[in-house]
């Protein structure tokens, strides 16, 4: 009768057999210990996973990572934050990577083919390029498209709309893609751009602000999410027609969300 190489214990044959859907082998553990470790193993992940992202949430609420190390380092696992560190580095490096790529260069010209045969895409396009050089100097006049689409009533008003909610490490010298640039709190793949009123509800100033490019909620990071719910209620100006002036259920929101995030 065979031994279980961790209990030590004889078992039968069938004892060590593993089951699946397309073979059967044999193992040296029996069934029994072989259950001990799974339990064990699925405990220690949810323990980690847990320990993690309380790290987590705690070194992204933080203001400066000094400022963490001296509050909680002791009591907080140091891989964890070391992991997070790693992995905000790598998007970022990897998004330059990507950006000077072929591939990124073929996929912005096929992009760019498709905004020019849709007339709504193209204006808000333009939109974009002219707030952008207004708010960094490129543009010494006020664009019409501006004044008729946006709330703003020259540059200046437009700079200080998004110098007014900088955050730490902003300012104009990092307007770029890898810096900051304009974020939407409604992201634009949710407007109709074929609708005027939607155009003109996706760039009124309540849905601008100045977003990180890269790093967590970055506007790179190719994740479309809603504000919170009373943020969004504050935002009813700013919502799209296809609303009707009703707030999409929770499970509604994150459908959409979920279609966005497909599509980009």
């Amino acid at each position: 009768m065979p031994q279980c190489q961790k209990c030590k214990r004889p078992k039968s044959a069938p004892d060590f057999q593993i089951v699946t859907k397309n073979m059967t082998r044999t193992s040296k553990v029996c069934s029994s210990c072989r259950s001990k470790v799974a339990k064990r193993g699925t405990k220690y992940r949810t323990n980690s996973e847990e320990k993690y992202r309380a790290a987590r949430k705690k070194y992204l609420k933080s203001e400066t990572r000094a400022e963490y190390i001296e509050t909680t380092w002791k009591s907080a696992p140091r891989r964890a934050i070391r992991a997070v560190d790693m992995r905000e580095q790598r998007k970022t490096d990897s998004h330059k990577r990507y950006r000077s790529s072929d591939s990124y260069k073929k996929s912005k010209k096929r992009e760019y083919e498709k905004m020019k045969d849709t007339p709504g895409a193209k204006l808000v396009h333009y939109i974009h390029v002219a707030l952008s050089d207004a708010t960094s100097g490129r543009r010494g006049h006020f664009s019409g498209k501006m004044e008729k689409y946006t709330e703003f009533s020259s540059n200046d008003e437009a700079k200080e709309h998004f110098e007014s909610m900088f955050e730490p490490g902003m300012d104009w010298s990092n307007h770029s893609h890898v810096g900051w640039n304009i974020g939407h709190r409604i992201a634009k793949a949710h407007y109709d751009f074929e609708e005027e009123e939607d155009i003109k509800r996706c760039w009124k100033k309540a849905n601008l602000f100045p977003q990180w490019a890269t790093g967590e909620g970055g506007n790179c990071s190719m994740r479309t999410k809603f504000p919170k719910k009373r943020k969004l209620i504050e935002l009813k100006e700013c919502w799209p027609t296809s609303w009707n002036d009703i707030l999409p259920k929770k499970s509604e929101r994150v459908r959409m969300e979920c279609a966005c995030n497909m599509k980009g």
